[in-house]
């Protein structure tokens, strides 16, 4: 993979010095950083998947698959712009459980019950990967 450690090398927007951010690296389904994927024991709050990602296509279809030809090339749905919107909805749902909580107790509290993963000890602020059954108990 890349070295893409974002506290010596910072990529924007992830990067922006804001609290408000939530900074989030892309996932396989075995819970290993993707590739590609940005991280950082600093800059970097949480992991969500992120690699082969089910998602829609015209005509009402759901693939985890964008190009498929055989002999030449596969390319999947990847990425953090495919993992931050796992983020983005775990907010959401805990804002309808919580709605008088500000940023600062969402951000909070995604970070805080992210499950601990191999992968991102010592690469992400929280160690690991969004937990939404736990984020909402």
């Amino acid at each position: 993979g890349y070295d893409n450690d974002n506290d010596s090398k910072p990529a924007y927007p992830a990067s922006y010095n804001h609290d408000i951010i939530i900074s989030v690296a892309a996932l396989d389904d075995k819970d290993a950083l993707g590739a590609f994927s940005n991280w950082g024991r600093n800059t970097v709050d949480i992991g969500a998947p992120g690699v082969k990602v089910f998602s829609t296509v015209p005509d009402q279809v759901y693939q985890d698959t964008v190009i498929n030809i055989p002999g030449f090339i596969v390319a999947t749905w990847d990425g953090t712009s495919m993992a931050a919107p796992h983020v983005s909805g775990a907010a959401a749902l805990y804002m309808s459980k919580n709605p008088n909580a500000d940023w600062r107790e969402v951000k909070d509290a995604i970070l805080k019950t992210a499950t601990p993963i191999n992968a991102l000890s010592g690469k992400a602020v929280s160690n690991g990967k969004l937990n939404v059954k736990e984020l909402m108990k």
